[in-house]
């Protein structure tokens, strides 16, 4: 048992390396579901040893066009000028506001224009 956990640990590590190296946002996925999936990823593989540099370029490619660009606006000039710690920073208050976003438009139904 012992020699199984130890040839399965390493080949989960990479396996969850992977899938953060592989990460795509989903043609109809929102911003805020992307970076949620992508953050769980990390936490799952906290010992993944990608340099942080690397890790904003791995979120940024993932995402979609109209993602990129607002991620570039928000950022006023490239996403892929900020540091990780700065990176997640501004995705997890983008995240927030849209997860609340989206909340209030199931409540109300939408915009409420007719």
């Amino acid at each position: 048992m012992h020699s199984c956990k130890k040839f399965f640990q390493p080949l989960k590590k990479l396996q969850l390396k992977d899938e953060i190296g592989g990460h795509k946002q989903l043609p109809a996925e929102d911003l805020h579901d992307s970076w949620l999936k992508f953050s769980q990823k990390l936490k799952q593989c906290p010992k993944h040893k990608l340099i942080d540099e690397h890790l904003v370029e791995i979120f940024k490619r993932s995402c979609n066009f109209e993602t990129k660009l607002v991620v570039d606006a928000v950022c006023e000039g490239s996403f892929m000028e900020k540091t990780f710690a700065e990176a997640t920073s501004i995705l997890d208050k983008m995240s927030k506001n849209s997860r609340a976003w989206h909340r209030r438009e199931s409540v109300t139904g939408g915009l409420g224009f007719t």
